[in-house]
């Protein structure tokens, strides 16, 4: 229908009111729902600004990594071990 035509052609539909009533009836897991079956590839950034929003922005941000205290736990028998790739 056409009420749901912004969030469908929207690039960023997880921003978008919900047409009528919707918008105030939902909360924000609801809204998630909605927008997972509308628009599945939107769903990440609107659970990390569900995360952000109940959590705090530090729970979305991945944590510093440091060489120095890593070291110390290393061993022959258990290497630190470096993941490298783009994106994510």
């Amino acid at each position: 229908p056409e009420p749901w035509r912004t969030i469908i052609d929207s690039s960023v539909p997880q921003e978008e009111p919900l047409p009528g009533r919707w918008d105030e009836a939902l909360d924000l897991l609801q809204k998630m729902l909605v927008l997972r079956a509308l628009r599945p590839g939107k769903i990440v950034p609107a659970i990390q600004a569900f995360v952000r929003y109940h959590l705090g922005q530090r729970f979305i941000e991945p944590p510093p990594f440091d060489l120095a205290l890593a070291y110390p736990d290393s061993s022959p028998a258990l290497p630190l071990i470096f993941v490298l790739s783009s994106g994510a």
